[in-house]
């Protein structure tokens, strides 16, 4: 029998994007178009004009005239506040739903793949597959119980490293408006389309991309931690040294800033925005436990 684990996202919420405009709105403004089929979704970004991301969605096409937006409940206020703005004469009306959940699955990828390929009614739970391994139930309470029914579960911070294993990153606190798509990979994880109508920041991005490069980028690294010093936090300064007595540098010396972060029995794992150019160089968290870090591979490095 699979043995799949899951566990209720708290710090997710869904977002609507519902009326006769919503999904030309979303095309409007995000990296990605919306998804033609029902119960399909994309994972996109949302820029201001200097491409810089403000949130990171999964849309998920909910009907002919509606899309429901997984993100961050950290920002969705600010998020929601932000993208109104651009509403204008458009016929698309934006709200949270709370009466709707997120549940992460993990287990063996081809057991996820299954479970998330199973077929359900307008009732139940939708079923998004995110990475390998990796799938989210989204839907009303009650159907998202359902649609985990009879699997285990298991805590929030094995959630967070599977989704740092497979690099995939997030967007909220020190973090918003700080990187180009390019720096959080969003390129490599299909979260871009280059070949879409305008959106906000569209003109920046597309010139990296066909500049072919950039000099940060999201990196994933592994580090020890036996919980006497608190988990990096999203912001927090990553700089260059091995010398463990020395004193923190300060973050005016920061190389990178990690992006997010989890730990599983005295294991951790995070991801940072780094200079490239660093790369084959000591790096430690500053500040702490100053815990030096190893570079570890991402599934799309090659």
């Amino acid at each position: 029998m699979p043995v799949l684990r899951y566990c209720t996202l708290q710090d997710h919420v869904c977002v609507e994007a519902a009326g006769t405009d919503a999904v030309e709105f979303l095309r409007a403004q995000l990296t990605n178009d919306p998804p033609a089929e029902h119960g399909a979704f994309a994972t996109a970004a949302w820029c201001d004009a200097r491409g810089r991301v403000r949130a990171l969605f999964h849309v998920l096409r909910a009907g002919d005239e509606r899309c429901v937006l997984v993100t961050e409940r950290e920002t969705a206020d600010a998020v929601l506040k932000a993208m109104r703005m651009y509403v204008l004469r458009a016929k698309v009306e934006l709200r949270a739903v709370e009466e709707w959940r997120v549940a992460a699955i993990v287990g063996d990828a081809g057991d996820v793949a299954a479970w998330a390929k199973q077929r359900v009614g307008p009732d139940r739970a939708h079923r998004l597959q995110v990475g390998a391994g990796l799938a989210y139930a989204v839907g009303p309470a009650p159907a998202v119980e359902r649609a985990v029914g009879g699997l285990k579960k298991t805590e929030a911070q094995q959630i967070e490293l599977d989704a740092i294993r497979l690099g995939l990153p997030r967007v909220r606190g020190a973090a918003m408006l700080q990187y180009v798509p390019q720096m959080l990979n969003l390129d490599r994880i299909g979260a871009v389309s280059f070949t879409k109508g305008c959106y906000p920041g569209q003109e920046v991005v597309a010139r990296l991309h066909h500049r072919g490069s950039v000099k940060r980028r999201m990196q994933r690294f592994s580090f020890e931690h036996d919980g006497a010093n608190a988990l990096p936090g999203a912001g927090d300064a990553i700089v260059v040294g091995n010398d463990d007595s020395s004193e923190g540098s300060g973050h005016s010396d920061a190389v990178g800033e990690v992006i997010r972060s989890a730990s599983v029995d005295a294991h951790g794992e995070l991801l940072a925005v780094v200079q490239l150019d660093v790369l084959g160089s000591p790096l430690r968290l500053d500040g702490g436990a100053r815990a030096l870090l190893r570079h570890e591979p991402l599934p799309y490095d090659h």
